[in-house]
């Protein structure tokens, strides 16, 4: 039986060193650095395409308001057969009422009569007190917000990628760790079972070092799910539906302390930028609601409008009130030219009350938006003083790490020399062990940590671009 253990014990190392060559030197494994992801999610995500049809379309509504502002040229034409009953009195306009125009008939005909005619006709509301450069100006302020949210999106789809990516590059060296004390915990309990074999250790050993060692397996292929998934969400935020079913990497150099500690130079600012796209956001509503409110002020103002209209008409009813039956085609010629011109001047006074409303409630929206924006900067504010704390509280962090990871290193050589020479117990080695392990974790998250703080501090301070390209191959 011991034979038999002793002998599956050495069937495990180079399973585990393949596994681990599988997952760490993927054979034609595509490497993606920071930058390649974040350039292809910006081209590639659904959000930003949204974002910049958006943008298109509330560009072309400017030049559709600016078109709204040219008179009207309505031409007509039409052809008629019926009655003439025309009866005296005024009434309102309706528009399901035909027109019979004529002289008052003392009775009624039958008689089908024909008639044409044909109309330009010309309306310009061409003064409103400044309406049509509100208007225009409230267009131009929905252009801004649309542009506006398109970068604040691009902003935020970075700081997604670049927060997966750290994710994703932790998870990496952190499979790396456990694969690295799975294989400490085969070498030791390979050694035992050898020690057990001879006689040098009892037998409780070879069992605790089997556990231990069982527990340093599932450590990793849970660190290999960890890392998978980060592979699946970062290969959905770029969106290429080929890099599922490819061998992909992060770019490892992207945690070389070296590369992180260059963006110390940066010039951090005390607060946040005032260009910060997602700041910009709200202050482009912000001022879009003041040119509404503006565009509604000047709403209710009077109008002048140009009207001009010139036409042709026939009846197919004489001078003198006959009814040529036998030749219906006879109005179709044209047999009468009028035009006429007229300046109109507007203004429902009944609706100053209605005026007083809207204005009131603009005022309240503009606040409203006002507000909101202040508090976002606030927000912003803190966030950036957060950062600026964690910044140094990380740093100091990595100061102590290696020092420790060196000690742990060094202490579980020394334990692992002392067991072999039966001068301490086999709980010394493991916990030995697990403070290697835990050692070298927190460097690979300190790392992570450095890595997402610095980003956001130069993205609060609007060099999130230089940033990125500095990972650019």
């Amino acid at each position: 039986m011991k034979a038999q253990l002793f002998k599956g014990s050495f069937c495990f190392l180079p399973v585990i060193i393949m596994l681990g060559s599988a997952v760490f030197t993927p054979l034609r494994a595509q490497i993606i650095t920071l930058y390649d992801a974040v350039e292809r999610a910006k081209e590639n995500y659904p959000l930003i395409r949204q974002r910049v049809a958006d943008v298109a379309a509330t560009r072309a509504h400017i030049h559709t308001v600016k078109d709204q502002l040219l008179p009207s040229l309505q031409l007509q034409e039409q052809l008629n057969a019926g009655t003439a009953n025309p009866l005296q009195g005024s009434y309102f306009p309706l528009s399901i009422i035909p027109s019979t125009s004529g002289s008052y008939t003392g009775n009624n005909t039958n008689v089908v009569s024909d008639g044409n005619i044909a109309i330009a006709y010309m309306q310009w509301e061409f003064f409103n007190f400044g309406y049509f450069a509100a208007t225009k100006q409230y267009a131009k302020a929905q252009y801004d917000v649309s542009a506006a949210q398109l970068e604040s999106d691009r902003y935020q789809l970075t700081q997604l990628v670049v927060d997966v990516y750290i994710d994703w590059l932790q998870k990496y060296r952190l499979l790396q760790v456990e694969q690295d004390n799975m294989q400490r915990s085969l070498v030791a309990l390979t050694a035992i079972r050898a020690t057990v074999l001879s006689g040098l250790k009892p037998g409780v050993d070879s069992t605790t070092a089997a556990a231990v060692y069982a527990q340093s397996e599932i450590d990793y292929y849970k660190a290999q799910e960890n890392y998978e998934a980060d592979r699946i969400s970062i290969a959905s935020i770029i969106f290429q539906d080929s890099v599922y079913n490819e061998q992909i990497m992060p770019d490892t150099a992207t945690f070389e302390l070296d590369k992180i500690n260059s963006f110390s130079g940066l010039n951090w600012a005390e607060g946040i930028a005032e260009d910060h796209p997602v700041l910009q956001v709200f202050n482009m509503q912000y001022l879009q609601q003041l040119t509404q409110n503006k565009m509604n002020e000047r709403r209710f103002l009077p109008k002048l409008d140009l009207n001009g209209a010139y036409w042709f008409r026939n009846s197919g009813i004489s001078p003198s009130g006959t009814y040529p039956a036998t030749d219906i085609a006879f109005g179709m010629p044209y047999g009468r030219v009028n035009y006429l011109f007229g300046l109109t001047f507007s203004y429902d006074l009944a609706n100053l009350q209605h005026r007083h409303d809207v204005v009131m409630e603009d005022k309240y929206l503009a606040e409203s938006k006002l507000q909101a924006k202040n508090l976002e900067k606030l927000n912003f504010e803190r966030l950036a003083r957060q950062a600026a704390a964690a910044h140094t509280a990380t740093l100091n962090k990595l100061t102590a790490i290696p020092l420790q990871l060196n000690a742990a290193q060094r202490a579980y050589e020394q334990q692992s020399a002392l067991y072999r020479a039966g001068l301490n117990t086999l709980i010394d080695l493991t916990n030995a062990q697990y403070a290697l392990r835990q050692a070298a974790t927190n460097l690979v998250v300190a790392k992570g940590d450095l890595l997402q703080v610095v980003y956001l501090r130069a993205a609060l301070n609007g060099q999130s671009d230089t940033f990125i390209q500095s990972f650019k191959p």
